[in-house]
């Protein structure tokens, strides 16, 4: 009986590769940048193929793209990354409008941005304010603050940081884990912590300072003025008891103005109005950013 051999399957020519594996939607074989048709195609690790031109990624990176597009004699360059993340990576290099396709999850645009330094892009350009994988990303951020405002600070972004940082304000510190913030620069870490002690000192310092005293009357004297000072520290302290750097305005107000319940004297009533007023009116105004 004859033995069959088996022989090895020759490997897939380049220009059989389009109809073997799926193509980018975006990036495919018809894509032009400056009338110029695609001279290399990149190969996602889940078997995705981008279209895309040598001379505009080696323009928008640092490193040649990782170094994926200075190999010329390399038609097909296989890369580590999957394919939506590297979708997110070609958009930014070129200067893409996201808005014109889906805007891709939260998580496959932070394991893209945290890749941009590895393939020679400059965050702080791609990422502007109004540029729309910047606006993609702010859009998303009531979602996940802390997740964003790191992000920002490992790559530099002051402006997406501060925007991130007013979401922040009801952040318990408290909750931040050891990876948490060994995922957080040093100094945007510590620029919150302060943030979150100057805006609950401030408040402190409102709601403690004593209230003024009117000129005795007739159905008012100083030891009317003595117990409605001691009923304001007593308001003063439960507020700060439950208080942090993004208590309301309208609690503020709440708490204090509970002491107008039984009071009648008009001049005291028109002290601790004018003093609640003031103190809403500072802490509306307060720095509430990084």
């Amino acid at each position: 009986m004859d033995r069959v051999t088996s022989l090895p399957t020759p490997p897939l020519d380049a220009t059989e590769l389009d109809d073997f594996y799926a193509t980018s939607a975006i990036f495919g074989p018809e894509f032009l940048h400056q009338d110029q048709p695609p001279d290399l195609r990149l190969k996602s690790s889940d078997d995705v193929l981008f279209h895309i031109h040598r001379h505009a990624l080696s323009k928008a990176s640092s490193n040649d793209f990782g170094g994926l597009v200075s190999n010329l004699e390399l038609d097909v360059a296989p890369t580590p990354l999957p394919a939506d993340v590297l979708n997110v990576l070609l958009q930014a290099a070129y200067g893409l409008n996201s808005n014109s396709h889906s805007v891709p999850p939260l998580d496959t645009l932070v394991d893209a941005i945290d890749l941009f330094p590895r393939f020679g892009l400059d965050a702080r350009l791609v990422l502007a304010p109004q540029s729309t994988l910047y606006e993609a990303i702010r859009f998303q951020t009531p979602l996940a603050p802390f997740r964003i405002f790191a992000l920002a600070s490992r790559q530099d972004l002051e402006d997406l940081a501060v925007a991130a940082s007013s979401y922040l304000l009801a952040f318990p510190l408290m909750s931040i884990t050891d990876k948490m913030a060994e995922a957080v620069k040093p100094r945007y870490l510590h620029r919150l912590f302060t943030l979150h002690l100057s805006r609950s000192n401030a408040l402190k310092t409102m709601v403690f300072e004593p209230l003024e005293h009117h000129p005795n009357t007739m159905t008012c004297s100083y030891q009317t003025y003595e117990a409605l000072s001691r009923a304001w520290l007593l308001a003063g302290a439960s507020l700060i008891w439950d208080a942090d750097a993004n208590t309301s305005a309208t609690t503020i107000q709440r708490t204090l103005l509970s002491l107008e319940s039984g009071m009648t004297c008009s001049s005291c009533k028109k002290v601790l109005n004018e003093r609640v007023r003031s103190i809403i009116l500072r802490w509306t105004n307060l720095k509430s950013t990084i």
